[in-house]
């Protein structure tokens, strides 16, 4: 893994542990233990470029999309959907854009939530 590839992949990874570690702790696990409950992630390079691919199991881990709140309106941004789900005791392990949206935020093309 090149410098620049681990200098844009601290931030997932420090979310990673920051979320994880509490409850290894909690419940007493040993580190090898917890460490295998993180999603298995690695550097990949394609062409001329190189990425950070996590691989996850929808058995272990909640994989799903978020347009709007409970209110109706489009969560504009990562950090409104993080404080979201915070408020109702969840903690986001991963998240990133996931579609293209048009000027007023609606999805462009199909979107199934909870579908």
């Amino acid at each position: 893994m090149d410098f620049l590839t681990l200098l844009h992949s601290a931030p997932l990874l420090l979310t990673l542990v920051k979320a994880a570690l509490p409850h290894a702790l909690a419940t007493t696990m040993a580190f090898g233990l917890w460490f295998a409950s993180v999603p298995p992630c690695r550097d990949v390079a394609f062409e001329a470029g190189s990425f950070l691919v996590c691989e996850v199991d929808p058995k272990l881990y909640s994989i799903e999309l978020f347009w709007k709140d409970q209110g109706g309106k489009p969560f504009q941004s990562l950090h409104n959907l993080d404080n979201a789900q915070r408020a109702v005791g969840r903690t986001m392990l991963f998240a990133i854009n996931a579609g293209m949206y048009h000027p007023d935020l609606r999805p462009v093309g199909l979107y199934v939530e909870r579908g």
